[in-house]
């Protein structure tokens, strides 16, 4: 007898190809199990600016201090002494600030920032005239005019989003001293925002 005959295209289990399962029977596989990652909160202002800093950033490369080095990359807290400094290394870097006012007198600009209670939460004041202008802590002995307004006030200036006009116009910035100095020398100190700029983007709000 002839073994019979099988027909072309009928199911062989094993040959690859064959059959509704195109023939090979492949065992399950074990899952592939991925390891677990812990979720990291995400970062608050002051690490995504401190993140920013390590890169060459205008914090980095805009001003170069004579015989301090580079600036550091460093968040500095609003209103804190690190702050201030900051200012003021600024403020000595900018040549377009010194002897801004060009007549040999001097210039002492105080701000205070109080709480909404109206009690005093920081003071810092500039010092502009012959030489570089610099930032301090603190109250100045003889402030030409003072500037008196809330932290919540004094943040959206610094920020930029709040002008110091519009400030004073609706009553949420006093001002106190000798006005019609600082309207005197309005046009000289025009260029003081731009100055401190590289401050405000590693600036803590």
């Amino acid at each position: 007898m002839h073994a019979p005959r099988r027909r072309v295209g009928a199911e062989q289990p094993g040959i690859v190809g064959c059959g509704p399962r195109h023939g090979r029977r492949r065992s399950p596989r074990a899952r592939h199990h991925r390891p677990h990652r812990t979720r990291q909160p995400p970062l608050h202002l002051g690490q995504r600016l401190v993140q920013r800093g390590r890169h060459a950033t205008k914090a980095t490369a805009a001003a170069r201090i004579e015989g301090l080095g580079p600036y550091d990359a460093g968040v500095v807290t609003f209103l804190s002494p690190a702050w201030v400094a900051e200012l003021d290394a600024a403020a000595q870097a900018a040549p377009e600030l010194t002897d801004v006012l060009g007549s040999g007198e001097e210039l002492v600009v105080q701000h205070v920032v109080t709480d909404d209670a109206g009690d005093e939460r920081a003071a810092f004041h500039l010092r502009l005239g012959a030489g570089a202008c610099r930032a301090h802590p603190g109250h100045a002995d003889e402030p030409t005019v003072t500037f008196t307004q809330t932290e919540a006030t004094a943040r959206q200036i610094s920020q930029g989003t709040l002008g110091a006009q519009a400030a004073f116009m609706s009553g949420h910035l006093r001002l106190g001293g000798r006005v019609d100095v600082l309207l005197t020398h309005h046009a000289a100190l025009s260029g003081i925002s731009d100055v401190f700029a590289v401050v405000r983007e590693r600036t803590d709000w």
